[in-house]
């Protein structure tokens, strides 16, 4: 298992210099730094991305967002990360009929206990 240092993909700093396409079902109330807003349907614009010069494509924060562009099979890689509780209930990423084959590739552990797990198609 590898240790992943704190810090290396989450926080202010990275998210704010990164480039993002932001798909919301309601009009965003302030401007944010390198966003761009997604004004047509997201399984087109995430096509469209994939074609282009670009590196990786990351969804946060929108499991309908992630789920329907698994069901498209626009996603490539999976990259998940555990915390290290329980509550009891949630949502999950496959539901129903959903059956998806994914390879590991890799297993990384924060200091707190969370996981991270690094799968591809």
């Amino acid at each position: 298992m590898a240790s992943r240092p704190p810090g290396d993909t989450f926080g202010p700093a990275p998210v704010n210099g990164t480039r993002k396409h932001v798909v919301t079902s309601s009009a965003p109330t302030r401007e944010w730094a390198n966003s761009t807003l997604v004004t047509t349907a997201a399984h087109d614009y995430v096509t469209a991305l994939k074609q282009g010069s670009g590196g990786d494509i990351g969804v946060h924060g929108s499991i309908e967002l992630a789920r329907s562009l698994l069901r498209a099979g626009l996603v490539d890689e999976l990259r998940l990360v555990v915390a290290p509780s329980v509550v009891g209930h949630g949502r999950r990423v496959f539901e129903g009929d959903d059956v998806q084959s994914w390879k590991l590739l890799e297993v990384g552990r924060g200091k707190n206990g969370t996981l991270f797990l690094d799968y591809s198609r």
